[in-house]
């Protein structure tokens, strides 16, 4: 099982994001845009190839003046040189990957984590916006080598078994899910993905262990569109029982994406994020499985 240890930057950016007015949310694009051929084979973020696969991902974007939204990511990575190019629909970073995996043009800066090991194309990550020195949004999520959505399969089924953390925000208090996992089934020929996430250490803060109102977060019936899937039902439970904490007035954005290839011809990898917001609180995940 990979590792666990969550990145205290996207468990703030995913915590700050339940406090914020949630507006011009949406699903992100199921195609991600790029390099219109196939690839004959995928490298791992890490490959030294001389080869450019096309990145992409989904995250959770926090304006610091207010309000949230779900963004697609997309663009290419050169894995010999670490040239990447990162779009997300607004604004397009370009710049080398340094030692750790992060890159800044001085107006944004990416780093991909470490802290999720063990898979190949997927990673979560953080990206900052800065305006006159000063941060003023901040993006959550997980990006990587995305499948090309012709290699995507219409029939059969997969089953994904990773990582998950989170946040609650209720009463006030927004309380960090680490530790988690998750469980993705996925129905290619009826185009559908459920999405599990459980498990959680509940924290106010990392190693500070606190009660949940909420053991399970999960997100049925997400539907497949090229390589990324969105929408579905959200739901969160406690003990098996159905728990609301959002209450009335509820809106949930949840996206993902597939990544790479396994000797199977199918997705090796996914992962994503989501966000339920109503009146009496919030709820927000994220993911990487294989």
């Amino acid at each position: 099982m990979p590792t666990k240890r969550p990145h205290a930057i996207i468990l703030s950016i995913l915590s700050l994001a339940l406090l914020s007015f949630i507006s011009g949310c949406g699903a992100p694009d199921g195609n991600q845009p790029g390099n219109d051929t196939p690839p004959s084979s995928y490298e791992a973020l890490d490959s030294t190839a001389s080869v450019t696969s096309t990145f992409g991902g989904t995250g959770l974007k926090l304006s610091i003046s207010g309000g949230a939204s779900l963004v697609a990511l997309n663009g290419s990575l050169t894995h010999d040189t670490k040239a990447i190019t990162v779009s997300d629909g607004t604004y397009t970073l370009v710049g080398v990957l340094n030692g750790t995996g992060g890159v800044s043009d001085g107006n944004r800066q990416l780093q991909l984590t470490t802290d999720i090991n063990g898979y190949q194309y997927a990673q979560s990550f953080y990206l900052f916006y800065t305006s006159g020195g000063t941060v003023d949004s901040a993006v959550a999520g997980v990006g990587g080598v995305v499948t090309h959505p012709s290699h995507v399969p219409t029939s059969g089924n997969g089953t994904y078994v990773g990582v998950a953390m989170g946040a609650i925000g209720k009463d006030g208090r927004v309380i960090e899910l680490t530790n988690g996992y998750s469980t993705v089934e996925v129905d290619f020929g009826a185009g559908t993905a459920d999405v599990m996430l459980t498990g959680f250490t509940p924290e106010f803060d990392i190693g500070s262990k606190i009660s949940s109102p909420l053991d399970t977060i999960a997100v049925n019936g997400m539907n497949i569109s090229g390589n990324a899937f969105s929408g579905g039902t959200f739901i969160t439970t406690k003990d098996g029982t159905v728990v609301n904490i959002t209450g009335a007035n509820t809106d949930t954005f949840a996206g993902g994406n597939f990544y790479g290839i396994d000797n199977n011809g199918i997705p090796d990898e996914v992962g994503g994020i989501i966000l339920s917001t109503g009146d009496a609180g919030s709820v927000s995940g994220m993911f990487i499985a294989d």
